[in-house]
């Protein structure tokens, strides 16, 4: 994954995920490591809203780790069952052959990533978790973040047994994912841009046609995830 979008009003975070806690920010098009996002973790027997940073630092910078890798050394067969958390997002960005492409999820207009947080100081820093690729988007990426639905929060800050946890990373799991290539500068790291975000060869007009058309869409019938069906 190369950026994420996280526009969404601090208050709405609150509202959507039931975290009464606050932050402030400005929106951010294309985050990139090294920003401060809106991420939810649990203190003091409750979850909370702060700001951290992406990509905890060491002798080098660890943005994404595969949850196939976690459990294999330290510091993240740890934090893995001591110090998850969950990052605030409207949609992905990813690269396959040069090309952009947008992911979202329509039916959650604000989703959560999972992720691992370390604390320096008062500073907080966060690895986003990563999982195989649903089949539906396996052509334009390998792995995906760890997409969790903001009803599932208060699970995954607290499951204790590690089977729970893993749980999360099925590669499917129960969303409907919407995705389409979008301009290729995105990827630059200097831009943050809204109106890269908008599907290439597009009009406005058609863009907001093609929005009304996948809200429509029955999610009783979603699409599958997964080529067999399942």
């Amino acid at each position: 994954m190369n950026c994420f979008c996280i526009a969404t009003e601090p208050s709405e975070i609150s509202i959507r995920t039931n975290v009464a806690s606050l932050v402030d920010y400005k929106p951010v098009y294309q985050v990139r490591p090294g920003m401060k996002t809106p991420i939810i973790v649990w203190r003091y027997g409750k979850p909370e809203i702060v700001m951290a940073m992406w990509g905890m630092r060491s002798s080098s910078a660890y943005n994404t780790i595969h949850m196939s890798r976690v459990l294999k050394g330290r510091p993240w067969n740890i934090l893995i069952r001591t110090q998850r958390c969950a990052v605030a997002a409207n949609c992905v960005i990813v690269e396959k052959n040069k090309e952009a492409f947008l992911i979202r999820l329509p039916q959650h207009r604000l989703f959560l990533m999972g992720a691992v947080y370390q604390m320096k100081g008062d500073e907080f820093y966060y690895t986003l978790l990563e999982t195989e690729s649903p089949d539906i988007l396996a052509t334009i990426a390998d792995d995906t973040p760890l997409f969790l639905q903001n009803e599932q929060i208060q699970k995954w800050l607290q499951a204790t047994e590690l089977d729970s946890i893993f749980r999360f990373a099925d590669k499917a799991g129960n969303n409907y994912f919407d995705y389409f290539r979008v301009d290729p500068k995105i990827l630059n790291p200097k831009e943050n841009n809204r109106e890269l975000l908008i599907p290439i060869g597009m009009t406005h007009a058609e863009y907001l046609m093609r929005q009304k058309q996948v809200m429509a869409l029955s999610f009783e019938k979603e699409r599958a995830n997964r080529r067999n069906g399942k």
